[in-house]
């Protein structure tokens, strides 16, 4: 894989602090439960938040999927500040040059019971299907080919596919934090 572990960092540290109280904590209707199978597996439930930076200059949008038992985190995003419309949209690769505003481009962190990051994904190719769009909730279906590496063998190569529901609601604190994460997603291999 082309990224470093720099960037994986990053990307990382801006997960978590994305996941700060943005009102769709246990307890909220905003929620997600995500499959993964493949090389690993893994089950996630949790909370669904979204954002937009609503800047023309620097654009970007993202739907986050939060797993806080787990300290796991899921992004789904696009560098356009527009919340998306109902309807199916395609996933890109997030390793082939510049991303498409058009697309959207995923990653899935998952860590240890330690807090430790254990496994990385990015998306390889998919669909996001919205069937609500609305200025304070967006929900809907993903199915995402990806690709990903255990931290404690980067060496060798993952293939997983995930699959999920989500009901986002609107985060009132984190929508700069969501597109920033969004636009370091999408850019980690340029």
């Amino acid at each position: 894989m082309r990224y470093s572990l720099m960037t994986l960092a990053l990307f990382s540290t801006l997960l978590l602090a994305a996941c700060g109280d943005g009102g769709t904590g246990p307890g909220s209707a905003a929620s997600h439960v995500t499959t993964v199978r493949g090389d690993k597996a893994h089950d996630l439930t949790g909370a669904a938040s979204f954002g937009s930076t609503n800047d023309p200059a620097d654009p970007g949008f993202a739907i986050l999927l939060d797993t806080p038992s787990e300290g796991t985190f899921m992004i789904l995003g696009r560098v356009n500040n527009a919340r998306p419309a109902v309807g199916t949209y395609q996933v890109g690769a997030v390793d082939q040059g510049e991303p498409d505003p058009a697309k959207f481009y995923g990653s899935l962190s998952v860590t240890l019971p330690d807090q430790t990051p254990a496994f990385l994904y990015y998306t390889t190719g998919g669909t996001v299907r919205v069937t609500k769009s609305t200025d304070a909730r967006v929900e809907g279906t993903f199915e995402l080919d990806a690709v990903g590496l255990n931290l404690g063998d980067p060496e060798t190569p993952l293939t997983v596919r995930i699959t999920g529901t989500f009901a986002a609601d609107k985060a009132p604190d984190a929508p700069a934090l969501h597109a920033t994460a969004t636009r370091v997603l999408v850019r980690a291999a340029n």
